[in-house]
């Protein structure tokens, strides 16, 4: 429908794949591939089957409430969602007037290599890619005043999350505080959308000088 005569395909990550789907579009940019980039994530797909599924997992909240980065979770629910942004070299886009909601300074990923299972992640994977996005910035981790994290509302993949921040910050000298949320606590898992519509709260938040608190039912 728009015309688009550039590269076109999907990146299959599981619950990162909107994010991933961002930094291939980064590269493309870098790489002066493409001058503008749409990327993001498309999930909509609550059907019978797909709850069907997840009930097959120790993942879905008992209790039917997702909590997350709480004492009191027990799972997370699943939502539905499209987040779509457009991507553009800074220096163009400053020269062109568009408005400019973020800046993109770097991305990092890693895997949990010989982890246990996806609903048991490794803490120190976590920090891996925390670390290599933050090796490439122009500023420090020690900045930081606003963490969007994945928070799933399960108990193990939140605990991993949490060390794998303390990992990657712990090592930091100076001592520092900053807000900690999570889009799921409004939304539900939006599974592979799930990345982009962090970094959309996070754009909004900035855009905003707001922070929205977890909401716990």
């Amino acid at each position: 429908r728009l015309d688009l005569g550039g590269s076109n395909f999907v990146v299959d990550a599981a619950c990162a794949s909107s994010l991933s789907a961002m930094g291939v579009a980064c590269r493309e940019l870098i790489a002066k591939a493409s001058d503008m980039v749409i990327t993001g994530g498309v999930d909509a797909i609550n059907t019978v089957l797909m709850f069907m599924c997840f009930s097959r997992t120790p993942a879905l909240s008992k209790t039917g409430d997702i909590r997350p980065l709480s004492s009191k979770a027990d799972g997370t629910i699943i939502g539905e969602g499209t987040v779509l942004f457009a991507l553009r070299r800074l220096e163009d886009a400053e020269r062109d007037g568009d408005d400019i909601y973020a800046v993109i300074h770097a991305c990092g990923s890693s895997s949990d290599g010989l982890g246990k299972s996806i609903y048991n992640p490794v803490a120190e994977g976590q920090s891996k890619a925390i670390k290599r996005a933050y090796q490439q910035t122009p500023f420090g981790i020690e900045e930081v005043e606003l963490i969007e994290a994945h928070g799933t509302g399960t108990i193990a993949g939140d605990k991993a999350e949490f060390e794998g921040l303390t990992i990657a910050m712990g090592e930091q000298k100076k001592k520092q505080t900053c807000a900690l949320g999570t889009i799921k606590s409004q939304i539900g898992h939006t599974k592979s959308t799930a990345g982009a519509a962090g970094v959309f709260k996070c754009v909004m938040a900035l855009h905003h000088n707001i922070s929205t608190r977890l909401i716990e039912s």
